[in-house]
């Protein structure tokens, strides 16, 4: 019997190396395409994580001062600590609360799984969303008596995500493909793309989420 040589050759080297290359093209875009998928679902999921958040602060009047409102600012439903209360609301987690694209969350404004959200002030018509009569003194943010809203966008258009989701208080989630929409050109030249406020689901072709 021969001696077994050790190694590879020049040629089953490169046929190696043809082959890695083969399957890392198939292999690499197919887990960025789950990555997104799955930022995608997690922006829905913080959606409805709002939702529950914004009934839940509108039945409870945590001010009470008699007015029930839905909290204009994501960061109300998660720390906002007002007279009366000992300890922090928490009605989101604090990876959706420093997620606002607005403001952010006590300067630490940071993407949750390569999402950000802005609340909404006005309905789909253009008019502002009702807010609390009276001094403020040391009530929680002005909230919203009568409707709310959020958007949620990819931080890198077809990188993190390349879906835009709305919902309002009737508690669905809107779908819509603006591209070129990121945490980059919202308030550039795609502003006018951006949904500050919901948007006419039917004139503007946005699809139901299931």
């Amino acid at each position: 019997m021969g001696r077994r040589r050790h190694g590879f050759t020049l040629i089953e080297l490169m046929i190696v190396i043809a082959i890695i290359a083969v399957i890392a093209a198939i292999a690499i875009p197919n887990l960025k395409e789950a990555q997104r998928n799955s930022n995608e679902a997690a922006a829905i999921s913080t959606m409805r994580q709002y939702l529950g958040a914004q009934g839940t602060y509108h039945r409870t009047d945590y001010d009470e001062d008699g007015v029930k409102e839905y909290a204009a600012e994501l960061d109300t439903l998660y720390d906002w600590d007002g007279a009366g209360i000992e300890d922090p609301i928490k009605l989101i987690d604090h990876a959706t609360a420093r997620a606002e694209i607005t403001n952010g969350f006590e300067g630490e404004a940071k993407h949750r799984s390569g999402f950000w959200f802005a609340d909404h002030n006005l309905d789909a018509d253009g008019n502002p969303f009702q807010t609390p009569q009276g001094p403020l003194g040391d009530l929680p943010p002005a909230g919203y008596t009568d409707n709310f809203g959020l958007t949620g966008i990819p931080d890198r258009f077809g990188r993190t995500g390349i879906k835009t989701f709305v919902i309002n208080l009737e508690g669905t989630v809107y779908e819509k493909v603006l591209e070129a929409l990121d945490k980059e050109t919202y308030d550039g030249a795609q502003a006018g793309a951006m949904p500050w406020s919901m948007p006419d689901i039917e004139a503007q072709v946005w699809l139901l989420v299931n």
